[in-house]
């Protein structure tokens, strides 16, 4: 039992180590246009400051996360995921609703850039004398951005 204890602190303390230290949103995320339409492509630029995939037993996942007005039939929020990159990596990110299967809701969207650390345990039977628990680390938020869609206007008849 005391080996069992002893395995979880040391996990614990390993995975804790291995998280930032900075919680605050630092990374500078830059959104083209800030308004648009239903219909508007908005692209995101950024860099993500830490390595992101699996080493060791750690597993290091972003992604963009956004919210908004939500409605029947139109698109107000997601989670999208993010490919593995080495730290600084640069990322051109293009929101496209109808990648969402529609279109944007009209108004303000926020929105974020995520990191999600999780622990791997290796596959094949677990012995007693090797403690795996599933972390989740707390998501960190590493920057945020905003845009809006406009409602679209109405076609008006000359007369």
């Amino acid at each position: 039992m005391k080996r069992l204890l002893l395995g979880i602190v040391l996990l614990s303390l390993a995975i804790a180590a291995s998280a930032p230290v900075a919680l605050g949103a630092g990374t500078r995320v830059r959104v083209s246009p800030g308004r648009g339409g239903i219909h508007t492509n908005f692209v995101l630029r950024f860099s993500i400051p830490d390595a992101t995939g699996t080493t060791g037993s750690v597993d290091v996942a972003d992604s963009v996360s956004i919210s908004g007005p939500g409605h029947k039939g139109c698109v107000g929020a997601a989670d999208l995921p993010l490919r593995s990159a080495p730290a600084h990596a640069a990322f051109t990110f293009t929101l496209n609703p109808s990648h969402l299967h529609g279109h944007w809701c009209t108004g303000t969207f926020t929105g974020a850039l995520v990191e999600r650390r999780t622990t791997i345990c290796p596959p094949g039977p677990v012995r007693q004398s090797i403690v795996c628990p599933l972390y989740v680390v707390a998501p960190r938020v590493l920057g945020r951005f905003r845009f809006t869609v406009a409602q679209p206007k109405k076609a008006t008849r000359a007369g």
